[in-house]
């Protein structure tokens, strides 16, 4: 760590002398090496459930005992995702002064963020920003308070006799589908689409009728994204808490079961083979040496997620050498999300 710590120093002095270097005036182009953000995207389901008026009689008459018995709201995790998001790292800036000699044969390109993208490449388009969102569906269509009842159904004086009615309408409904299927229909629909109009509006009529017994689930399908930028080992770190009556909630709301982030920093350390060397040279091309990450999120009694990334703030930034550029025009395709060369033409 303390040879880590030594070059990163020396780095810093060089950077710091570039700096020095310009005047009052002086054109000069200022990039960053690239940070990586971690988002990680839970999506969950909040499930509405409504007891039915005959969920009583539901065994009686259906033969079921699974109906609603009791109004309830409550919420149930989908899955967590690891997407990634890119920033510059405004503490690794690099200055390269523009009225270089040694720079004739380099044009470096930058992409929107001001990460360095290229030397001597033409320009891409602008990409889409990936910034984490947020999403949030629609919950499906509510049930209709108007009760699908015949005349005879609200007129039976009792919510026993309306039970039992409205069985027997379903019961006739199962029975006129099945005769439809079997042919045995003085007047059939005329062709196959028809066929499938009738039968469509005897499923519907059934299930509303259904769910005065049964009741009815209601899901929607939430997401959160819950972001963190590491700079270091994470240890059993309460990353969120998942509460079955308020969905996700902060990692110190104790009502929720807290998801448990653990992240293993593999950080480039100092080369042995530059201990003792020099302040390097003023340089104005950077290049960076990504370090990694394993990365685990539990909830303490199994594996939710696992995954092994580069993370470019665990790397070290390290100068080209001048002369790369001194005689022609070198090409250098960079790696925007990590800093490294992908390229040297």
């Amino acid at each position: 760590m303390k040879r880590f710590l030594t070059y990163l120093f020396l780095l810093t002095a060089a950077v710091s002398s570039l700096s020095a270097q310009l005047k009052e005036g002086q054109s000069a182009l200022v990039y960053y090496m690239p940070l990586r953000q971690l988002a990680f995207e839970i999506t969950y389901e909040k499930v509405t459930l409504t007891r039915g008026i005959f969920y009583q009689y539901s065994e009686r008459y259906l033969g079921s005992k699974d109906a609603v018995l009791e109004n309830e709201e409550y919420y149930r995790i989908d899955n967590v995702s690891l997407r990634t998001r890119t920033l510059a790292d405004t503490t690794r800036q690099f200055v390269m002064p523009l009225s270089q000699k040694t720079l004739n044969n380099c044009a470096v390109v930058l992409n929107e963020k001001g990460i360095i993208e290229g030397v001597n490449i033409q320009k891409t388009d602008q990409k889409k920003s990936n910034t984490p969102a947020t999403r949030q569906t629609k919950p499906n269509k509510q049930p209709s308070t108007v009760l699908p009842l015949l005349e005879e159904q609200m007129l039976s004086g009792s919510i026993g006799k309306m039970a039992e009615s409205t069985a027997k309408q379903i019961y006739s409904i199962r029975e006129t589908r099945l005769n439809l299927l079997a042919g045995d229909v003085e007047h059939a629909p005329a062709d196959g689409n028809a066929m499938s109009l009738v039968l469509k509006e005897l499923d519907e009529q059934e299930a509303a009728l259904t769910a005065l017994f049964m009741g009815t689930s209601q899901t929607q399908k939430l997401t959160k994204t819950v972001t963190l930028i590491p700079y270091s080992d994470i240890t059993d770190s309460v990353l969120f808490r998942f509460s079955k009556y308020e969905g996700v909630v902060d990692p110190d709301d104790l009502s929720g079961e807290p998801y448990y982030l653990n992240l293993n920093a593999h950080i480039r350390q100092y080369s042995p083979a530059e201990e003792g060397s020099k302040q390097p040279a003023p340089s104005y091309i950077y290049q960076n040496i990504p370090g990694s990450a394993d990365i685990t999120l539990t909830n303490g009694n199994q594996t939710i997620l696992s995954k092994s990334l580069p993370v470019p703030q665990f790397g070290i930034a390290t100068p080209l050498a001048a002369d790369l550029f001194s005689k022609q025009a070198t090409q250098i395709i960079f790696d925007t999300t990590t800093g490294a060369i992908l390229e040297i033409k």
